[in-house]
Parts: C-alpha cells; structure tokens; sequence
C-alpha cells in the first residue's frame, strides 16, 4: 500500500471518470502518510469498494493502482482468509474492525474463538453484498441469455450458425448463489486421496508459494481448507450446469437441436487439494484431464470412447462438421470418424508440458512425469493408481519403460516445437 503514495497516477484524470475511485486514492495516501496500513482499513468502507471495484480502475484502466490491488491487498488477504472465502471483491470489503468486533460475539456465542474464514463469511452475508455480482447477474446467467438470444436470431435463419460459449465459471473467485453452496455442507466434502499438507517439490516444479493459484489456501494445506476450496467448486459447477440446462432446453423449444452438433469440455482441470496444490499448473491427471462430451447427428447415445485425445481436436473437428479445409499449421484432428463410430482412433501417446518445470508423456496406462528443475523422473500406472499417488519408478522392470517413454516424449517435443533440452538432465533415460 505504501507505493500508492508514489504512483504516477494523475488524480484530476481519476477523480473525473468516478469521483469514488478518486476518494479511494484519498484514502490510501492518508493512510500512507499517518501510520501505514493499519490505518488504511478505517476509511476504507464497503459501499466505498463497491463503488470502485466496479470502475475504471477495477478494470485496469489505470493500471498501476489496479495492478497494486491485485498484488498487495487482493493477495495478502487471500491468504489471510484462506479457503473460506469465496471471492477477491469480497475480502476487500469489510474492515478490521468488523472483524475483531465478530470475532468477539461469535466467541461470546460460541465459547470458542472463530476462524477467519467463518468470520469473513459471517461479515460477508452480514453486508448484503450478495456476490461480486451484487446490482445486476451472474456471470454464468449472463453468457446463458446471450446463448439463448443467439438462438432466438438463429431460429429465424436458414443459415448454420456456430456457437462458443465459454464460460468463465468454475475459474475464482468461486462465488455462486448461496442456494448452490448450501448444496455442499463442508464437512460432508470428501477429502482426495491424494491430499498432502506439502508438495516436497512445490518450488521446483513451479507450484510455489508465490503462484497466484496456490495463495488460495494457507502453507501447509489444511483439510478444513480443501473442504471450503472443493464446496466452492462443486457449488459453481453446479450452477453453471444449471445454466448449460436452460441453453439445451431453449435449443429444443426453438426446433434446432437435432441438427445440432454439441461439445462439452474444458481447457483445464484444477488440483484443489490434490497433491499440496490448489492450482491448474501442473500436469497430474486431476488438471490436465478434462471432460468430453460430445452430442449430435450420427452420434451415438450413451457410448463412451477412452481413446486418448487433445481436447483442442474439437477445433479440428468443427472444421470437419462445417466441410471446411484444415489449415495445414493445424496440429490437431477430427474426431468425427470416432464420434461416427467407424474407428476407435485416438493418439498413441500424449504429450504435455507445463512450461519447462514440468514435462509428461502418457502411452497406455503409464505416465512419465518429469520435473526437470529437481532432475526427478516420476512413473505412474494409471491403470492401478489413478490418482497418482504411487511412484513406480524404482520398481523392478520400471526402468525400461521410462526409457521408451522418455524416447517418445523426445519425438512427441520435436513434433510439437519444444526445443528444451531433456537429454543432458537425464542421461539414464537417454540412453538407447
């Protein structure tokens, strides 16, 4: 906060395009100038944020302040509430008072101290915010009745029409109506198997403490923690596919849906407990694998395909759908033929890579997961350990088996224009 005060930031400019932003400016070099942060949060109130986090500001037009918001308050406070909070506008809006004054009548109700998080909740409903969408929808609502005008338009034309719907949810902040979150009592959340307090090689495999993503939840992860983090999920999730239920059920009512073809899928998964880790960054099953679902002509009904895809082969395949000529720079590929039924089809191996902290090749039911910082070399039996928990590499007769699939990992990156070199970190694996 003490870097508002130097911000080449010019106030007339900011006070113009929204007079709140401009007190918030007030605010925070006040503080500066009395006695730092501690100050800050007197004159910072609720209907004052609400105001701002909706302006120009918010939005990064004036991207200094903007960018210490989402540096200083809006990750040191995600962390102090970690795991029991849903949303960055939310945190910011009480003030330290109000904490310590709930956290006394809850105790005094209680007989014990509340945590933060309850708290937060508690001052959070309190408030009457309702939501980051407080005054208007919800993002999810929003893309649903865009879909659902566009198909209204469309009705009225002989034309195809092509529709992406991307949906913002379940990314955070992870705020759906309370109805939805009341379906996901937090102590009924099942914990993953695959829960660590710590990933040993957090650092090392670009999943650290600094990441964004992993701030969600606090050092050394908490079981309570996770069980806030997935109720969030499962709640956002749940409403979101409440929203894809109106789009499908207007896509009826208007007479088009059986002509239409539907793809359902995702560009990532999330760790939310898994592993020590909160995040998408890192290439475990639980966030490199995504849905699939695939509806339309000529598709059959309630079959399911485990031949191994990309997900951006959807792309491919669209083309396909429309008799359109794939550009030769495309990668990827129809996936008509299987949806069609005429073959299995599929990759023989996936390819993956996380920047160059991690790296994986999956063929079969084995995986090679490397992480090249920590010269570590992982091997999992998908088959036997879904949830990655049990490291093969040691095991008698593991070793031939990394080393195909350390040699296909090096085609599939020279297929793919990865020129970070794996060879000299792994020499034992290079070998023929």
């Amino acid at each position: 906060v003490a870097e508002v005060a130097t911000l080449p930031i010019d106030k007339a400019k900011v006070m113009q395009q929204n007079g709140a932003c401009g007190s918030l400016f007030d605010v925070l070099v006040t503080s500066v100038q009395q006695d730092g942060v501690a100050a800050s949060w007197a004159g910072i109130t609720p209907a004052l944020l609400r105001q701002c986090l909706y302006s120009a500001l918010a939005l990064a037009l004036y991207e200094p302040l903007a960018t210490l918001f989402q540096r200083y308050m809006r990750g040191y406070l995600l962390k102090l509430w970690a795991g029991g909070l849903s949303g960055a506008i939310a945190i910011f809006v009480f003030n330290w008072t109000e904490v310590l004054k709930t956290q006394a009548q809850l105790a005094a109700q209680t007989g014990r101290s509340r945590n933060l998080a309850e708290i937060g909740i508690r001052i959070y409903r309190a408030d009457g915010i309702g939501g980051f969408w407080a005054g208007g929808k919800h993002l999810s609502e929003v893309v649903a009745d865009d879909a659902i005008s566009y198909l209204n338009s469309s009705q009225k034309s002989e034309n195809p029409f092509f529709m992406y719907i991307a949906f913002n949810a379940p990314h955070d902040p992870r705020q759906a109506p309370k109805k939805y979150v009341d379906m996901y009592p937090t102590d009924k959340i099942k914990i993953p198997k695959s829960f660590l307090k710590e990933h040993p090689l957090k650092e090392e495999i670009g999943s650290g403490k600094g990441l964004r993503d992993e701030k969600l939840a606090p050092f050394p992860r908490t079981k309570h923690a996770v069980q806030v983090n997935r109720r969030e999920y499962y709640a956002i999730i749940t409403h979101m596919d409440y929203q894809i239920g109106r789009i499908l059920e207007h896509l009826d009512k208007t007479d088009q849906a059986d002509n239409t073809y539907i793809f359902f899928t995702a560009d990532h998964g999330l760790s939310v407990g898994h592993h020590g880790l909160l995040g998408k960054q890192n290439l475990y099953d639980h966030s490199v694998r995504v849905p699939f679902v695939a509806t339309g002509p000529g598709i059959e009904k309630d079959k399911k395909n485990n031949s191994p895809i990309y997900f951006q082969d959807v792309m491919a395949t669209s083309l396909d759908i429309a008799k359109a000529d794939k550009p030769n720079h495309v990668q990827f590929q129809s996936l008509l033929p299987m949806l069609e039924g005429e073959k299995k089809g599929g990759l023989k191996s996936v390819y993956g890579t996380y920047v160059h902290f991690q790296k994986m090749v999956v063929s079969g039911h084995h995986k090679l997961l490397l992480f090249p910082k920590a010269e570590k070399a992982l091997l999992f039996d998908l088959k036997d350990d879904p949830e990655e928990i049990n490291d093969i590499s040691e095991k008698p007769g593991s070793r031939q088996i990394m080393k195909r699939l350390f040699h296909e990992l090096l085609d599939l990156q020279k297929e793919s224009g990865d020129t970070f070199e794996l060879k000299p970190i792994y020499p034992e694996l290079a070998k023929k």
